[in-house]
């Protein structure tokens, strides 16, 4: 029986619209075949109780995970995420340099255009308890009736000065009118109306801020999403390379279109800083960094740390499997909902949708489910609905809009960011399970017929197995700026596709595993010239997919392009650094996080090995983008990446532990 995961184990990037994946240099490495389907984890007593196959998650053979390239060494066991802080990503920018949070302070001036220094609105102050308030205001849902009074002057210039600070000093974000309140004249502060905000005018060189985002165990759509309100902006207006894990310490660049530095600066969010400001001329777009730095620590380390060393250094030189990881599915099963799609099985991919609202007992959604499920009446089933997105709105809507059977139409109103994800889950669903036939079957050598994309040549330009595959323009802020994406894309679909090359008889001495892509299947890629792009096929019949065409087409000109892309079978992680560090408190920070450093905390020292009730592991490593490194630490523990398999472990080793310090103690009392 497959066994089950925990909640929230090692991710990395969480979907970003638009990945790549890049190979290093070493062509002369000499990989030999050792593979085997993934064993039972090294736990630290017999099996795992409670992990049954009763829960919601994904399990890795349910979306083709099933294959390790080293089972040679003997694996050694550690906690995988014990605590968020143990696992730290760092965007890397396309010039190789890591990002990373090292001012919060200096605010870059504006140029050109409406410049001016509004930071005091012309001298005014609010006193220290008013600017408090004020402050908190901003912290707030704009939509929420929230508001602060401040009792007015009796001379009218005073008062245009508050009105004046209010709009300066808050960059347009909150409104001041004249309101009585208790008998008393008072000056009422709240955020501004739909449409009402404050325009400032931009010069090109100030049309973008760009900035570094840290957050602490928080969503990256969520915390953009709250940055834009506070600003009085839009979610439109912000645009980043890609999504970053939630239960995780991230640091990443943003960029937010006409949006002052100084209104940024004054936000105050739980477990966010943002800082390192610079204004530029153009957005971030997804897929414009190089990858990712991981900092993470596996607690608990059980084993011989000979092994640790062989099963690092296999990982380093060897590689894993590039497997897309259990975080582009979700617990929904998106990739059963894209191929729902993609056979015409319409209702069936509606009804997946709308299942969602059960997930959620004991709240509206779970109201609207029961009302959804008696009824099938999209109005009363909306009425227990909050106005948020999300897709379950969107086919309501729809259904509402084109009928109660127009199930295709209904679809087409999701966003196509939401859409996207679905159909490429579906993808991804197919490049795992024909690499895990491939690398079972035919081993670690390219054959003949294999498609190919030398590392020299991903490098001379950003292969984006996803890109092509990946692109949404839902981060664009206007219809030209989804157009010129468009184009980009295809153009580097175009240069992709110009330096994809054919393994042959004659060439084949030329390349190894580490060049060796497997398509991911759409409109435009094209499928090896030999068993494999049968397999494919085979696949695709099985499923009852005719084809995946270039462009999925819900109704009029709404639609979401599948053109498709390339994907190494085996990636390799650069800069790899390990350690053993030992330590007696459980939940000690045992690595720093931007904040620690700027805030000059020292990080923990190992303990001499006598004197350490704990062992961890402390990895360093580089991934390129598009790659997960819970697929390279599955490679190196042999260990069960789903969720509930984490919390089974987890929980069946915090209650070892539990009995071992009372045993210890129980064994010192009859010493005493």
């Amino acid at each position: 029986m497959a066994s089950e995961r925990s909640p929230n184990l090692l991710s990395d990037d969480i979907e970003p619209p638009a990945k790549r994946a890049k190979l290093e240099d070493d062509e002369s490495l000499d990989v030999k075949c050792d593979i085997a389907p993934v064993a039972q984890p090294n736990e630290p007593s017999g099996q795992v109780e409670g992990t049954a196959t009763g829960s919601d998650d994904v399990l890795e053979p349910e979306v083709g995970i099933s294959q390790l390239i080293n089972t040679s060494s003997p694996r050694f066991f550690a906690l995988l995420k014990e605590r968020y802080s143990d696992f730290i990503v760092h965007e890397i920018r396309r010039d190789g340099s890591v990002v990373r949070l090292t001012n919060t302070t200096t605010i870059p001036k504006l140029t050109g255009g409406d410049c001016q220094d509004v930071s005091s609105a012309d001298g005014y102050q609010f006193p220290e308890e008013i600017r408090t308030r004020l402050d908190d205001l901003m912290t707030k849902d704009k939509r929420s009736k929230q508001y602060v009074d401040i009792e007015a002057p009796s001379e009218k210039e005073d008062r245009k000065a508050i009105h004046h600070a209010v709009r300066q000093q808050f960059h347009g974000a909150l409104e001041s009118s004249m309101k009585e309140a208790k008998g008393k004249q008072v000056i009422r502060v709240k955020f501004c109306g739909k449409g009402r905000q404050v325009r400032r005018k931009f010069s090109p060189e100030n049309e973008y801020v760009k900035f570094v985002l840290l957050k602490f165990n928080q969503d990256s759509f969520g915390v953009i999403s709250n940055l834009a309100n506070m600003c009085g902006s839009r979610r439109a207006c912000f645009s980043s390379c890609g999504l970053k894990d939630r239960r995780a310490i991230t640091a990443q660049e943003v960029t937010a279109r006409r949006v002052t530095a100084e209104a940024l600066s004054t936000i105050k969010l739980n477990s966010v800083k943002v800082g390192n400001f610079q204004y530029t001329t153009t957005p971030l777009r997804a897929g414009d960094h190089s990858g990712n730095r991981f900092t993470l620590v596996l607690r608990h380390f059980q084993g011989s740390e000979d092994h640790l060393n062989a099963g690092m250094q296999s990982l380093k030189d060897r590689g894993f499997i590039n497997y897309f990881g259990l975080q582009r599915f979700s617990t929904s099963r998106t990739h059963l909902f894209g191929k729902a799609i993609l056979t015409g099985h319409y209702q069936d991919a509606v009804d997946m949708v709308l299942d969602g609202l059960r997930r959620f007992p004991g709240n509206n959604r779970a109201n609207a489910y029961r009302v959804w499920m008696e009824t099938k009446d999209p109005d009363a089933t909306l009425s227990h609905l909050y106005k948020s997105h999300s897709a379950e709105r969107d086919v309501l809507h729809g259904l509402k809009k084109h009928g109660a059977e127009a199930y295709k139409e209904a679809l087409g109103h999701i966003t196509p960011s939401t859409l996207s994800l679905y159909f490429h889950a579906y993808q991804a669903w197919l490049f795992n399970l024909v690499a895990s036939r491939r690398i079972n079957e035919l081993g670690l050598q390219p054959i003949v017929g294999d498609l190919v994309l030398p590392a020299s040549a991903v490098n001379a330009v950003d292969l984006n197995d996803g890109s092509v595959e990946e692109s949404a323009p839902a981060e664009n802020d206007s219809a030209s700026a989804s157009g010129d994406a468009r184009c980009s894309e295809k153009s580097k679909f175009s240069k992709v596709e110009e330096m994809l090359q054919v393994v042959t008889e004659e060439n084949i001495s030329e390349f190894t595993i580490f060049d060796v892509v497997l398509p991911i299947v759409g409109g435009r890629s094209r499928l090896p010239d030999n068993v494999v792009g049968e397999w494919y096929q085979a696949l695709l019949r099985e499923h009852g997919v005719e084809q995946i065409p270039a462009f999925f087409q819900f109704y009029g000109d709404r639609g979401i392009p599948l053109p498709g892309g390339y994907r190494h079978m085996v990636a390799r992680p650069a800069d790899v650094n390990w350690r053993v560090v030992h330590y007696s408190d459980r939940y000690a920070s045992l690595v720093l996080s931007d904040l620690d450093v700027l805030e000059g905390k020292e990080e923990i020292q190992s303990l001499p090995a006598d004197e350490a009730e704990y062992r961890a592991v402390l990895l360093e490593f580089s991934l390129k983008t598009s790659c997960y490194a819970t697929m390279a630490l599955r490679e190196v523990c042999n260990v069960d990446t789903s969720s509930s398999h984490q919390a089974a472990v987890s929980k069946r080793l915090k209650s070892e532990l539990a009995q071992t310090k009372l045993a210890s103690e129980k064994q010192q009392q009859q010493q005493q």
